[in-house]
């Protein structure tokens, strides 16, 4: 198995349930998921966060139970929001990624066509 500094994380926001997933990757590319965590969703509405605590609340159990189940902290993780994104005010069909610095590398050396509609916009944060 892997050290568990290569452990990735999963967070899954939705309005139902909230999920926490830490995975290893193996030799042949894929994830061995070692601990799943899941929570009832406090806070939301509609796509919406209504309640910061009740929802912080809500991440926090999630990933307190895959640490328990996997052995490994959380602290950072990859971030899924489900639903409708009207949270984020923006119209159906519009998204956002957050990457990291290898898929910026492999994106600009992709040489399959994109959309006239696809943008990049790099940011540090």
């Amino acid at each position: 198995m892997a050290h568990k500094e290569q452990a990735l994380v999963g967070l899954d926001l939705g309005n139902s349930k909230t999920c926490v997933m830490v995975c290893y990757p193996t030799d042949t590319g894929k994830l061995e998921v070692v601990g799943l965590g899941i929570a009832e969703s406090k806070g939301w509405h509609k796509g919406l966060i209504v309640n910061l605590d009740a929802a912080v609340l809500s991440i926090k159990k999630a990933a307190e139970a895959a640490e328990s189940a996997s052995g490994v902290p959380v602290d950072l993780a990859y971030v899924g929001v489900g639903g409708s994104q009207k949270g984020l005010m923006l119209p159906p069909g519009l998204g956002f990624n957050a990457i990291g610095p290898k898929a910026l590398v492999a994106h600009s050396a992709a040489t399959l066509p994109r959309p006239m509609t696809s943008v990049v916009i790099l940011t540090t944060w």
